[in-house]
């Protein structure tokens, strides 16, 4: 039997869903920048999305299980949107059940309210 292999969807789903939870966390006005010292200077760096999904001031944006729903699969335990983002993927991770579940993390992002914050 022949299976389909969503290579290009998965590819770009899992790297534009970090991209929407970023976009979102921006217009709530959350903090995303991570404040840190090298060689005794104040640096900054855009925070990642496993530091986003951890930090509970998202929950205002975004519904405690689906914070959990994103965690589980793009982060912690089934770790997508990482091994898609380093190249270490197999062929067979390419499957309808990843499509499916980036699918239904876009519609839960979809039902979050975020109202634009003020520009200064």
């Amino acid at each position: 039997t022949t299976s389909i292999l969503y290579i290009q969807e998965i590819d770009s789903l899992s790297l534009k869903i970090e991209g929407m939870i970023r976009d979102m966390i921006w217009l709530a006005d959350i903090d995303d920048f991570h404040l840190f010292y090298f060689d005794k200077n104040e640096n900054f760096n855009w925070r990642n999305i496993n530091q986003y999904l951890k930090d509970t001031s998202i929950f205002s944006i975004i519904p405690e299980n689906d914070v959990y729903f994103l965690k589980y699969f793009l982060t912690e335990h089934r770790n997508l949107r990482n091994r898609v983002a380093h190249s270490l993927t197999f062929l067979g991770e390419y499957s309808i059940y990843n499509m499916v579940i980036l699918f239904i993390a876009i519609l839960r992002l979809s039902k979050c309210l975020v109202l634009k914050r003020e520009m200064k």
